[in-house]
């Protein structure tokens, strides 16, 4: 846990990429049962509407690294994101 609240500090301010967490015992217990998370820790990433399972190292330089590479989703409020193909859609 340690490594996940130092990555949610440092990607606090970035407009790219939402580093957070979901309490899956209190509130957030519907949106985990929504996400299909069974345990903890369990990592997702990519479109919110099909977030997919994140495989790689825990450690703080590993989930940094992923963070970093991850690329922009595009969307309606986002369409500087989107190629011509997904902007027309």
């Amino acid at each position: 846990k340690p490594a996940w609240n130092a990555l949610m500090e440092e990607f606090r301010d970035d407009d790219t990429v939402l580093v957070g967490e979901v309490d899956c015992v209190g509130s957030g217990k519907v949106k985990c049962k929504e996400l299909d998370i069974k345990a903890y820790p369990q990592v997702k990433y990519g479109d919110p509407n099909n977030l997919e399972d994140y495989k790689g190292g825990r450690d703080l330089p590993s989930l940094r690294k992923f963070a970093q590479d991850l690329n922009p989703i595009c969307g309606p409020d986002r369409l500087d994101w989107c190629d011509n193909k997904r902007k027309r859609q």
